[in-house]
């Protein structure tokens, strides 16, 4: 999604009287981050760490936190 559709979402946010979104298991685009800098608006985003395997595999963990390709 492009800086003009996150704009929208966070705009329809602020109207229902939200300052923030929560991103559970999954990180947005930069686009997003970009825009919410812009508005103030605050992103928390979380790792998936439900799993059984979190803080057990080493494989699992460097996985959820490698830096994103760009």
């Amino acid at each position: 999604m492009d800086k003009a559709g996150w704009k929208k979402v966070f705009l329809t946010a602020k109207e229902w009287g939200l300052n923030h979104l929560r991103f559970h298991s999954w990180c947005p685009p930069e686009a997003a981050f970009a825009v919410a800098d812009e508005m103030g608006f605050y992103l928390q985003v979380e790792l998936p760490i439900w799993e059984n395997n979190a803080g057990k595999d080493d494989a699992v963990l460097r996985f959820y936190m490698r830096k994103p390709i760009r």
